[in-house]
């Protein structure tokens, strides 16, 4: 367990060392207030203070062995692969279907698939998800999100 604990808090620190120097880069402050490099850095600069103190509670804290099951067995590596894939081809096609068909797509087969629901809950979840989060970004946040390139589908608005 301490070699599993430290890869993952040296991945941790590096990250919020490359996150704070990225936000460096970035206005600070503004006229009207926090610029877009305000939150980033300090959510960097917490994380990196958090996961220190974690790093010196496992150097000091004693030694545990992994625990039984910590690893996934054959099966869980592969849902985990699914999901992977899942990200990948929505990453992919997004852009081409559009946010609602893709997350629609995604959501099904991450649910049916991997996450085992049945058919039902997983069409519900798909739909209310894709569609909801759109609603909710697009329309009450402002958010652009992509739209299909597809002629039937950019005519239905999709």
């Amino acid at each position: 367990m301490f070699i599993v604990n430290i890869a993952v808090g040296l991945a941790f620190l590096c990250l919020s060392i490359y996150m704070v120097i990225g936000s460096i880069s970035m206005k600070y402050y503004t006229d009207l207030g926090p610029g877009p490099g305000f939150f980033p850095f300090w959510l960097a600069a917490i994380m990196g203070v958090l996961t220190t103190l974690w790093l010196v509670r496992v150097f000091v804290g004693p030694r545990q062995p992994l625990p039984e099951g910590f690893f996934p067995s054959r099966i869980g590596a592969l849902r985990l692969a699914g999901v992977l894939f899942a990200l990948i081809a929505y990453a992919l096609v997004a852009d081409i279907l559009g946010f609602r068909i893709a997350m629609l797509l995604f959501l099904l087969f991450v649910l049916y698939g991997p996450g085992r629901q049945s058919v039902p809950m997983s069409i519900a979840i798909a739909v209310l998800g894709s569609f909801g989060a759109y609603h909710l970004f697009h329309d009450v946040l402002g958010t652009h999100l992509p739209l299909s390139n597809i002629g039937f589908l950019e005519n239905l608005g999709l």
